[in-house]
């Protein structure tokens, strides 16, 4: 699903499973709408909580410098996948 899509917490459920296969997924800073209201809008715990349905394997880190150490540190042998990455600077 196109996470810019995905502005409501019951499309949450199309993540589920989807990265079952994957060693490890890092997502950085996650968008809130504000035209959706409060108690259906997808807060990163939100989008976490639904990757990691069957196992933990998601974590989010939002501060681009921190993100940006963190892949260096993972070496070139790492394949890494960005989701919602419209707000990561390299």
């Amino acid at each position: 699903p196109r996470t810019s899509e995905m502005k409501e917490k019951r499309s949450l459920i199309s993540l589920e499973g989807m990265v079952d296969q994957a060693d490890e997924v890092v997502i950085p800073r996650i968008k809130r709408f504000s035209d959706v209201a409060k108690e259906d809008r997808i807060y990163p715990r939100d989008f976490i909580n639904a990757l990691n349905i069957n196992r933990e394997v998601a974590v989010y880190m939002p501060d681009n410098e921190k993100l940006n150490e963190y892949l260096h540190t993972k070496g070139e042998d790492c394949i890494v996948l960005i989701m919602s990455a419209s707000s990561w600077e390299l």
